[in-house]
C-alpha cells in the first residue's frame, strides 16, 4: 500500500497526451493501492455530461460549447466543487485533470486542497512545442483539430492563460513537474511514475 494518499493536477496543451496520462496513473495506482479510492475528476468531461443535461443554465451551457466560446470561471468551479464535496471521505488519491486553468481559479482550487489537508500536492504539466502540438492535432483527424484558427486560439489560450496558472501555483507553494511530452506514451508514463516518487 502507497503511504499516504497522493494528489496530483494534470496539465497540458491539447495534443500532449494529459488525458491518458492521467488515466495511467489512475490505473497504476489502483494496481499498486488497491485498497484506497482514486477519484478522477476531468473539467471537460463534467461540462459536456452537464451540458447535454435538462435546464435553463445547462441550454446556454451546450449552446457555448457549440459555438466554441470560452465559459465563465463560475461554471467549471461549481462542478468540481460539488464533486470534491459529495465524493471526498479523506483517504483517497486524487486526480485532477484541467481543473483552474486560470490565474484568478488557481486561489479557489488551492484553498480547497488545503481546507483537505492536500497542501502537498503535484503538479504535472506536460511540455510540448507548439509545432508538435499542431501536428498531433491533425494527426487525431477531428473536425474541430483541422481548423487552424481555432487551434491557434487554443495554443494563445493555452500560452496566456493556463501557463500563469501553473506559475501562480508554484508561486503559493505546488510542487510543479515539467515533463517533456515527446517521447512515446510509454516513456512519459514512465517518467511521471518515477517524477512522483515510485518505482517505474
Amino acid at each position: 500500500m502507497i503511504e499516504k494518499p497522493l494528489t496530483v493536477l494534470f496539465y497540458g496543451p491539447s495534443g500532449s497526451g494529459k488525458g491518458t496520462q492521467a488515466k495511467f496513473l489512475k490505473e497504476y495506482l489502483e494496481k499498486h493501492d488497491p485498497e484506497r479510492q482514486c477519484e478522477y475528476i476531468e473539467t471537460g468531461a463534467l461540462v459536456r455530461q452537464f451540458a447535454s443535461g435538462e435546464g435553463y443554465t445547462q441550454g446556454l451551457t451546450a449552446t457555448a460549447i457549440e459555438k466554441g466560446e470560452l465559459l465563465p470561471s463560475f461554471l467549471p468551479i461549481y462542478l468540481w466543487t460539488k464533486l470534491l464535496i459529495e465524493q471526498l471521505e479523506g483517504g483517497e488519491h486524487i486526480i485532477l485533470d484541467g481543473l483552474a486553468r486560470r490565474e484568478r481559479e488557481v486561489f479557489i482550487l488551492e484553498g480547497a486542497l488545503r481546507f483537505y489537508d492536500r497542501s502537498d500536492y503535484h503538479i504535472v504539466s506536460f511540455e510540448l512545442s507548439e509545432n508538435s502540438t499542431r501536428e498531433r492535432l491533425r494527426g487525431r483527424g477531428r473536425s474541430d483539430d483541422m481548423d487552424e484558427e481555432a487551434t491557434d486560439k487554443r495554443l494563445a489560450w493555452y500560452r496566456d492563460e493556463v501557463l500563469p496558472a501553473i506559475q501562480k501555483f508554484e508561486e503559493l507553494g505546488g510542487k510543479v513537474h515539467r515533463i517533456d511530452a515527446e517521447p512515446s506514451i510509454e516513456e512519459i508514463h514512465s517518467v511521471v511514475i518515477e517524477t512522483l516518487g515510485f518505482a517505474s
